[in-house]
């Protein structure tokens, strides 16, 4: 039902995975550098994900050691196969959590809440069994759901499921279409959200999207790996660009870039909060250079949650640098009517509350200053 490519064995060749609908074997054809492809399902221990009728695929590092892990939706459980160092897959019967499917389609790996680990959601075709879609949270390699608590279950008749950064936060979204509905975007807000970073990769001598690059984000004693798919999940294409939550981490250590067969790039310490654009094949294998990328995104941003607020409402401010703030509300009139604050934040993702005991019911807008411009976003009171 999905065909998706991945350098599982981490030789630079991209690797081509098949599930199949219909009880038939799913297909590992493994990339030697030449044609044919040789299917090494059976030898990896992969064949058998088949026998629960495969729709979905997503793939990415469950447990933190660095190797593409597989999730397989079906009707009924799920397949979660880990990667045992390019040595062939360990299939878990428990899915680590995440083993819950009703007639599941699209599946995507994310970090949602950007705390160094990729979060898990899943979409059903709810008629079958009720199912709703699933959202489940990576709590140090072990999936929880969250999935009414985060307010992500939905009953639906679909299929498809993409994420991407829509509105440019550092915070990643969903979107998914109905059968015979609207298209739903789930906006990603998630609470005491972590620090992130994004690399966009382009190619140029070859590859030029940089599809099946993988990149590596050193992060004190952690390594954060993200990748750039040329298709997944069930008939979709997720957003080509690599986002990496980092926790608390206001900066990344070390970025490493896998190009694809000798070709690497290293690059040094860069700011939490930045959208960074690679070019480039990279140097021969086992070199290391520290050029500086080019920052694609260095505009402040500025959000509110929730919204329409409540008592509980936080302004999220993400600053590619340390910088003087003032954040002011004003009303439709163009009238200040609140100072929020007025002082210097750290680089990264903050939050900082927002005075709605002093608004009335309306339009306002939330208005953040600094050296090198203006962000403004609306908010709604409603009482």
């Amino acid at each position: 039902m999905q065909a998706t490519w991945f350098d599982y064995y981490h030789d630079g060749t991209q690797d081509l995975f098949v599930v199949h609908d219909g009880f038939a074997e799913s297909r590992l054809h493994r990339n030697y550098g030449f044609l044919p492809l040789i299917d090494q399902a059976r030898a990896t221990s992969f064949h058998d994900i088949g026998s629960g009728n495969s729709m979905g695929i997503a793939w990415g590092d469950v447990n933190g050691d660095g190797w593409e892990d597989v999730y397989i939706t079906r009707i009924g459980e799920a397949g979660l196969y880990i990667n045992l160092a390019g040595d062939g897959f360990l299939q878990i019967e428990d899915a680590l959590g995440a083993w819950r499917n009703g007639m599941a389609w699209g599946t995507v790996f994310s970090d949602f809440d950007n705390d160094l680990d990729p979060d898990l959601f899943v979409v059903n075709t709810s008629g079958y069994d009720g199912t709703e879609t699933l959202l489940y949270e990576n709590r140090n390699g072990w999936f929880v759901d969250q999935s009414r608590t985060a307010e992500a279950s939905f009953y639906v008749e679909t299929q498809g499921l993409a994420s991407w950064d829509f509105d440019l936060d550092g915070h990643m979204d969903l979107v998914f279409p109905g059968h015979d509905g609207p298209v739903r975007v789930l906006r990603g807000i998630p609470d005491n959200p972590g620090n992130w970073i994004k690399v966009s990769l382009k190619g140029t001598t070859a590859n030029r999207e940089a599809i099946g690059a993988r990149v590596e984000a050193r992060v004190g004693d952690r390594v954060v790996t993200g990748y750039v798919s040329g298709g997944d999940s069930f008939c979709s294409q997720s957003e080509p660009v690599v986002h990496l939550g980092l926790g608390d981490a206001t900066r990344v250590d070390q970025l490493v870039v896998h190009w694809g067969g000798s070709a690497i790039e290293t690059f040094g310490a860069l700011s939490s909060g930045n959208h960074v654009l690679v070019q480039g094949a990279g140097a021969p294998a086992g070199t290391s250079s520290e050029p500086t990328p080019e920052i694609v995104q260095e505009t402040p941003q500025l959000s509110a949650f929730p919204n329409p607020v409540t008592a509980d409402t936080r302004l999220r401010v993400s600053l590619p640098r340390a910088a003087q703030v003032r954040i002011s509300v004003f009303d439709i009139r163009g009238r200040e009517v609140a100072l929020v604050t007025e002082k210097v934040l750290a680089a990264g993702t903050s939050t900082v509350a927002l005075p709605t005991d002093l608004l009335r019911s309306g339009i306002y807008f939330v208005r953040m200053e600094t050296r090198t411009g203006v962000v403004t976003t609306a908010v709604a009171q409603l009482h």
